[in-house]
């Protein structure tokens, strides 16, 4: 019997195979029957030079398969069986297990695959926890093995520092200003799993930041709430009404849904997804000129089935925050939206706050410090949907009191059992001057409405001039027939009297929405470029959020 050397070149060496224990332990199938040197190969042992039971394990017959001998199965990245625990020396084998021979006879065999490479340890874990503190202090391991905790540990140890630093007296740890918001650096990693990369917004009950997301590995929306019972109180009901408007399916497309909340130094902190432009972005785009009538009403009828969904809720949810800012586009040229922000929202039977509702777009129930309910939603609806189309406020008093007058100026006078209702309010009497007719009690605006605030809605529309300043005359879908149907729309929102406000039930069915058919929210929308100096896009605005204002010369 002839046996090849170990020096030979002519043919390959034999390839190794995973040992039956081995491939059971890795859940793979057990390899076929193997020859007695296979198998010792198989078993991490060197192939023997010649058939002799010298080169066999103790009490082993010549002509029998070899007994299984301990070893390890592959290691991820090897092209082989590790080495066994019991070597080729130890075995009375020539040379240990220095060289592995070719099979008698010349035989070749193919290597088996090595199994998949296992995947890294993931940087957070499932509750976003960071991986284990490095063990080492050597260098060589703490910049490769552990590179990713080192970097954390030296990331966060940085800007813990940086809170510190300066003379300004700290609160929270360096963490808050005097006000109660959490300070954000760009770059810093909140609970190991969001890495700041802009400051979207800022308003009254918190801010908002860009972050991306490690575990989801996708670019999210974080609201960091204001730290005080009373913030926190008002994030847990966000929390409460956001996940119930998310689990109604009506309203999966049409309102921003949440991933995740959590509490982070303090503060309640709730994960959104990320949009694109809000519509008061937009209106910057068009230099404040508007969207067209079209545009317009695919985003009326879109808002009118958020407050369908939340009129529908079981108690009834007040948005209380409806305005351009926090409705967003789903995509830079898509029609399609989302309202946000429902920091100020709550439920028709547990009305906690007076002072609610952005400015321009405040209720005159509100203003007078009436009871409200979701009808307030709707006189915000209709005054948003002027200014998309006609691009400036339709009311832009600095003040409540120059609020009123605006109204005043557009709608006339208020009627006198409303101001009645509000006047015990010592706020709502400074706004008016009393006196008497017939023996009752008449209520006057103090601050009278000024020539240039007198107009009529049919105006600023453009209902017979071709829309605002004559802009759209001649355009498709902008005749007078659409004007007169736009402002009919406006007009029956616009109501001072909440009771005699058009329902969200009968907008739809208006003609200005009707006209729709089956409506598409996915429609291309304009998508210009963005000006420079224009807010970043894709945020979700913290409650009472200002607003720049708008160009002086804007027409």
């Amino acid at each position: 019997m002839s046996v090849a050397t170990t020096e030979s070149t002519a043919e390959a060496p034999p390839p190794p195979q995973v040992p039956a224990a081995a491939t059971a332990d890795a859940g793979l199938p057990a390899p076929p029957a193997a020859p007695p040197i296979a198998a010792a190969t198989a078993a991490g042992v060197a192939a023997p030079v010649a058939a002799s039971s010298a080169y066999y394990p103790p009490g082993h017959q010549p002509g029998t398969a070899a007994p299984p001998v301990a070893s390890r199965p592959f290691v991820a990245g090897t092209t082989g069986p590790t080495t066994s625990t019991t070597t080729g020396a130890a075995l009375g084998q020539p040379g240990g297990s220095g060289t592995v021979p070719p099979p008698v006879g010349g035989a070749s065999q193919s290597y088996p695959p090595a199994p998949p490479a296992q995947p890294l340890p993931p940087l957070v874990d499932g509750n976003g926890l960071p991986p284990p503190p490095p063990t080492s202090t050597r260098p060589c391991i703490l910049l490769s093995k552990h590179l990713v905790a080192t970097y954390k540990t030296v990331n966060e140890k940085y800007f813990l520092r940086k809170r510190l630093e300066g003379p300004d007296p700290k609160f929270n740890s360096g963490f808050d200003d005097r006000e109660g918001h959490y300070i954000i650096f760009v770059g810093e990693e909140i609970l190991h799993r969001y890495t700041v990369q802009e400051v979207l917004g800022k308003g009254s009950f918190g801010t908002v930041a860009r972050c991306y997301d490690a575990k989801r590995q996708e670019v999210v929306a974080l609201k960091i709430t204001r730290s005080g019972t009373s913030f926190r109180n008002q994030a847990k009901q966000e929390i409460d009404i956001i996940v119930k408007l998310n689990s109604t399916p009506a309203l999966n497309d049409v309102v921003a849904r949440i991933l995740k909340a959590f509490d982070w130094k303090g503060h309640l902190v709730l994960a959104f997804e990320l949009y694109s432009y809000n519509l008061y972005q937009l209106l910057q785009c068009t230099n404040f000129h508007g969207v067209s009538l079209d545009l317009t009403r695919k985003f009326a009828w879109q808002i009118l089935q958020v407050l369908q969904g939340l009129q529908n809720m079981d108690p009834p949810i007040i948005h209380c925050d409806l305005k351009p800012e926090n409705v967003l586009l789903k995509h830079n040229n898509r029609s399609g939206v989302r309202v946000i922000d429902f920091g100020s929202a709550c439920y028709e039977t547990r009305r906690y706050f007076k002072y609610i509702q952005s400015r321009f777009y405040r209720a005159p129930e509100v203003i007078l410090h009436l009871e409200y309910g979701t009808a307030i939603d709707r006189w915000s609806l209709g005054v948003m949907l002027v200014e998309l189309h006609c691009g400036l406020p339709l009311f832009d008093g600095r003040t409540e009191a120059s609020q009123l007058q605006r109204f005043e100026g557009l709608l006339g006078p208020l009627p006198q059992y409303m101001i009645a209702a509000g006047i015990g309010s010592s706020k709502v009497a400074n706004f008016f001057d009393i006196s008497d007719r017939d023996g009752q009690s008449y209520y006057e605006l103090k601050l009278k409405p000024e020539a240039r605030h007198t107009r009529s809605l049919a105006n600023v529309i453009g209902v017979t001039s071709g829309g605002p300043g004559g802009r759209r005359k001649g355009q498709t879908g902008h005749d007078q027939v659409a004007y007169e149907t736009f402002f009919d729309f406006v007009s029956k929102l616009i109501v001072y009297d909440p009771a005699k406000r058009m329902s969200v039930a009968q907008a739809i069915q208006h003609p200005f929405i009707a006209s729709l058919g089956t409506p598409q929210v996915a429609q291309p929308a304009p998508s210009p470029a963005v000006p420079p100096g224009t807010p970043s896009a894709g945020s979700i605005a913290a409650a009472g959020q200002q607003r720049p204002a708008a160009p002086a010369n804007a027409a």
